[in-house]
């Protein structure tokens, strides 16, 4: 039975080797590129609207202080 598990796994072992296409490369640069893009202003808006609603919070906090 070993002798037929280590022959199969040794024709995986023996295949060629994945050769890339270049001309699918540039597209599939281009789609991650735009999708990190993406992801980045969107973080970007919420981290700013994060901070604008804890500065009207403590604006809010202040004014009731102050009174």
């Amino acid at each position: 039975m070993w002798e037929f598990v280590n022959g199969v796994t040794g024709n995986f072992s023996r295949r060629p080797p994945r050769r890339t296409s270049k001309a699918h490369m540039l597209p599939t640069l281009l789609i991650g590129a735009g999708v990190g893009i993406a992801t980045w202003e969107v973080v970007k808006r919420r981290m700013a609207h994060t901070a604008a609603q804890e500065s009207e919070h403590d604006d809010a906090i202040l004014d009731v202080v102050t009174e």
